[in-house]
C-alpha cells in the first residue's frame, strides 16, 4: 500500500510563510509535526493533510498502518526565498537565511511559541556561520529521507518585485489606449519577474534530485497576499473601469500559476497542485481571510490548502498505490463546515502548538521582526517600499503635475501608504529648497527604519489595527472610502499618540522639521510655491511672495507652526493642537487676514484682467463662455468688491467672522476619505462653506452681513450666466 515501498513514510515541507501556516491572529507560523506516534498539532497545510489522512484511517482501517508509520517534518520558514534553500543545499554561507531565522524566532517569541527547534534551533554561543552549517545539515539531512516533498515558495520574491508603480498608473490614466499599453507594460513585468522565480526554482529541483533522486515533489500554486482586500473591494475597481479589472488580479494570479505549472514539468517524479481557485476563495473570502489586513489565509484557509494537497496525493498514488475512491469522492466537493467537523473532532483531545482564538491581527508581530531585522532585504515589502518610493521620487521629478488618485481605487494598503507619500511630494517642484531638504534628510534608508521600528513597537499600533478590524467586522460591506473614513474617526487619538511618539523618539526628526521649514521659508524669497490643482491658488501664492509684507506673514507663520509643534504632547488630538494653536495666535492670524486684503487691493485693484481670470477659476467658468453683458456685470462687481473691502469696518467683520469660523471648527471631523483630491482633504471647503453661510444669515439684519451677502450673491448670479 505505501508508495515508497518502506516501513515509514516522510512527508517534507519546504516553504515560506504559506507553508509555515502564518497566522496572523497569533503572530507567527504554527506548524507542527508527526513522528510516528509523537504527534502535535499545527494549523499548517501539512497539518491539516495529517488529520485528513487519520480521518480516512478512522473510516477505512487498512490504512491505520500507514498513518502509524507517516511521518511530517515541516521545515518552513517565514520569509524563506528559494535562493536560501540554494544556498542550504551547496553550503554556501549566507547572512540572509540567518536574518530569517532569527526573525521567524522573534515572532515567535513575540507569541509565545517555539516551532521547529529540532531544525531551527539558533544557538547564540556559536557563530552564525557555525549555525548555518548546522541547518544545511539538518535540511540535507531531512531531504535525503523524503518519500514526498511539498514546495510551496516565491511568493516573497514575487511580492517584493510587484510594479506598484505601474498598478497605480493604471487607476491615473485617462486615455483608454494608453491604458492598456500600460496594463501590457505591467504583465511583462510580471513576466519578466516569473521567469527569474522560474529560473531559481528549477535550480532548486536540480539540487534537490542530487541529494534524493526518487522522492515524489509537488510544486504549489501562488497564494496571492491582501487577498481578503482586494477581493472585497474588487467590485468597485469593476465600476470604474470594467475593460482593465474585470479581470486583472485574476490575470496576474494565472500568469504566476503558468510559472509554477510549468516548473512542474521538470521531470516525472515532480507534479503541480493548484491549490488557489479563485471563485471558491472569493466566495468564502470571510472565512478563508478573515481579517482585513492580512496577507496570509486564516486556519481554515490552510485546512482548504490541505484538502486540495490529500486529493492530489490520492488522484496520483503520490502516498499509497491504490485509491480510497470513496474517500476521494467524500472530500471532493468543497465544504468547509463537513472539514471543520472532522477537524474538530479528531483532534479535540490531541497536543497542539497553540490555541487560536478569534477576532484577532497580531500581523504587527512579524514587522516588528522585519524591522529589527539587520538585512532588510529579507522584508519584501521593506524592499517594495524603500523601491516605490524612489520610484516616485523619480515620478515627482518628472512630472509634477500627475493626476491624484481616487482613493476607492488603492489596492493594498502598501500602496495607500505609497500614496500619501507621493501626495505630499507633489505639491513640490523640483527646484523647491524644502523639496531638496525632504530628499536628502528624509528620503532614506536610516530614517524609514527608524520610523517603522517606533511604530511597529507602538501600543499605538495594535489599538489601530484592532478598532480598524472592529469596524470591518460591524459592517464588511463597507465601501472601502466609508471604511477608511471610519477607521480614521475611530482611531484619532491612536493616530495623533503615534506622531508624538515619531516626533520625539528620533532627535534627528526635529532637525530635519526644522530644514524643511528653512527650505519653505528659502522658497518665498526665491519666489517658490508650492503646487496646487487649483490655478487660482497657485496664482495667488506666486503673487504673494512678491509683496514683502506678504511674504514675511507667510514666513512667520511657518516659524510659528514650528514653535508650536514642540507643544504638540499637550493635545489627544491633531483638531485640539489645530485649535490651540488659533486661538493663541488670533492677533497674528488676523493680521495676516488683513494684510492679505491690502495684498489684494495693491495687486488686483488696477488690474481687471487678472482678478477677473482668478474669479473665473473660483467659478469654474471659461471666459470663452462671457458674452457682452455677462463682462459687463463682471467688471461691476469687481468695482463693487475692492470698494467693499476698503472699508475699515466691513473688513473688521468679515476677518472677525472667518476667525470665529476657524474656531469653531471640528477639525478632526473634517477629513474626508471619499475625496478623490488631498487637496480637499487639507481644505475640505463644503463644511465650512455651510457653516459661512449660517453665520453670515444669523446676522442678515446687520449692515456689515448684508453687505458680504450682497457681494456673495452677485458672484453666484454670475457664475449662473456663464454656461459651462
Amino acid at each position: 500500500m505505501n508508495s515508497s515501498g518502506k516501513k515509514e513514510f516522510n512527508f517534507v515541507v519546504i516553504g515560506d510563510s504559506i507553508a509555515q501556516g502564518f497566522n496572523s491572529k497569533v503572530g507567527c507560523g504554527l506548524c507542527g509535526y508527526k513522528k510516528n506516534n509523537d504527534w502535535k498539532i499545527g494549523y499548517a497545510a501539512g497539518d491539516y493533510l495529517t488529520v485528513f489522512l487519520k480521518d480516512l484511517a478512522n473510516k477505512e482501517p487498512e490504512y491505520q498502518d500507514f498513518f502509524n508509520n507517516f511521518n511530517y517534518i515541516n521545515t518552513a520558514q517565514s520569509v524563506l526565498r528559494v535562493i536560501d534553500v540554494i544556498n542550504l543545499i551547496d553550503g554556501n554561507y549566507d547572512e540572509g537565511l540567518i536574518n530569517v531565522v532569527k526573525m521567524n524566532k522573534i515572532t515567535e517569541a513575540l507569541s509565545n511559541i517555539h516551532l521547529q527547534e529540532d531544525i531551527w534551533n539558533y544557538e547564540p554561543r556559536i557563530s552564525e556561520k557555525e549555525n548555518f552549517n548546522i541547518y544545511s545539515k539538518n535540511i540535507k539531512n531531512i531531504i535525503s529521507k523524503a518519500d514526498v516533498i511539498y514546495c510551496q515558495l516565491g511568493g516573497n520574491e514575487f511580492q517584493s518585485s510587484l510594479p506598484f508603480a505601474k498598478i497605480k498608473n493604471m487607476f491615473t490614466e485617462k486615455n483608454y489606449y494608453q491604458l492598456i499599453k500600460v496594463k501590457e507594460q505591467l504583465f511583462n513585468i510580471v513576466n519578466q519577474v516569473s521567469e527569474n522565480i522560474s529560473k531559481q526554482y528549477k535550480e532548486m529541483l536540480s539540487k534537490i534530485r542530487q541529494i534524493n533522486p526518487n522522492c515524489k515533489i509537488i510544486v504549489s500554486s501562488y497564494t496571492p497576499p491582501f487577498f481578503g482586500i482586494t477581493a472585497r473591494y474588487e467590485n468597485n475597481l469593476k465600476k470604474i473601469n470594467p475593460a482593465v479589472f474585470n479581470d486583472l488580479f485574476r490575470n496576474i494570479n494565472r500568469a504566476l500559476n503558468k510559472t509554477y505549472e510549468e516548473i512542474a514539468t521538470f521531470d516525472d517524479n515532480t507534479s503541480y497542485l493548484k491549490v488557489f481557485y479563485y471563485k471558491e476563495w472569493r466566495k468564502k473570502v470571510y472565512k478563508l481571510y478573515e481579517n482585513i489586513l492580512d496577507v496570509h489565509p486564516t486556519e481554515i484557509g490552510y485546512q482548504e490548502i490541505a484538502r486540495r494537497l490529500f486529493l492530489h496525493c490520492l488522484d496520483n498514488n503520490i502516498l499509497f498505490n491504490d485509491k480510497p475512491n470513496k474517500y476521494i469522492k467524500h472530500i471532493s466537493s468543497f465544504n468547509l463546515n463537513r472539514d471543520i467537523k472532522m477537524w474538530n473532532k479528531i483532534t479535540f483531545d490531541l497536543p497542539k502548538v497553540t490555541q487560536i482564538e478569534k477576532r484577532l491581527n497580531k500581523i504587527i508581530y512579524i514587522l516588528r521582526s522585519w524591522s529589527e531585522a539587520s538585512n532588510n532585504v529579507q522584508n519584501p515589502y521593506f524592499t517594495l517600499l524603500k523601491r516605490e518610493i524612489n520610484n516616485l521620487v523619480e515620478e515627482c521629478e518628472e512630472n509634477p503635475n500627475r493626476i491624484i488618485v481616487s482613493r476607492e481605487n488603492y489596492t493594498s494598503l502598501t500602496t495607500l501608504f505609497l500614496e500619501y507619500i507621493g501626495i505630499f511630494l507633489n505639491f513640490l517642484t523640483n527646484d523647491s529648497n524644502a523639496w531638496k531638504s525632504i530628499k536628502d534628510e528624509v528620503i532614506s534608508d536610516e530614517f524609514i527604519l527608524n520610523i517603522l521600528n517606533v511604530m511597529l513597537k507602538s501600543k499605538e499600533i495594535i489599538a489601530i489595527i484592532t478598532n480598524s478590524e472592529t469596524i470591518y467586522r460591524i459592517n464588511p460591506r463597507y465601501s472601502f472610502s466609508k471604511f477608511i473614513n471610519q477607521a480614521y474617526k475611530i482611531n484619532r487619538e491612536a493616530i495623533y499618540s503615534l506622531g508624538l511618539k515619531i516626533l520625539d523618539s528620533i532627535d534627528s526628526n526635529k532637525e530635519n522639521i526644522h530644514k524643511v521649514i528653512l527650505g519653505f521659508c528659502q522658497d518665498i524669497d526665491e519666489h517658490i510655491t508650492i503646487k496646487t490643482q487649483s490655478n487660482f491658488i497657485n496664482e495667488l501664492l506666486k503673487a504673494a511672495t512678491y509683496d514683502k509684507n506678504m511674504a514675511n506673514n507667510i514666513k512667520l507663520l511657518f516659524c510659528m507652526i514650528e514653535a508650536y509643534i514642540k507643544k504638540a504632547k499637550y493635545f489627544k488630538t491633531l483638531g485640539q493642537l489645530v485649535k490651540n494653536f488659533l486661538k493663541d495666535n488670533e492677533i497674528m492670524i488676523k493680521k495676516l487676514f488683513d494684510d492679505f486684503f491690502v495684498f489684494l487691493n495693491n495687486n488686483y485693484s488696477n488690474n481687471y484682467k487678472e482678478f477677473s481670470e482668478l474669479i473665473l477659476e473660483v467659478l469654474k467658468r471659461s471666459y470663452k463662455k462671457l458674452n457682452y453683458w455677462t463682462w459687463i456685470k463682471l467688471n461691476k462687481w469687481q468695482d463693487k468688491f475692492f470698494k467693499t473691502i476698503n472699508d475699515p469696518k466691513f473688513k473688521k467683520y468679515v476677518i472677525n467672522t472667518f476667525y470665529s469660523l476657524l474656531i469653531s471648527l471640528d477639525y478632526d471631523s473634517l477629513a474626508n476619505f471619499k475625496n478623490n483630491m488631498w487637496f480637499y482633504l487639507l481644505f475640505p471647503f463644503r463644511p465650512i462653506y455651510h457653516k459661512f453661510m449660517f453665520t453670515i444669515w444669523r446676522n442678515m439684519w446687520s449692515k456689515q452681513p448684508i453687505r458680504l451677502a450682497s457681494l456673495l450673491l452677485g458672484l453666484l448670479n454670475i457664475k449662473r450666466r456663464i454656461k459651462k
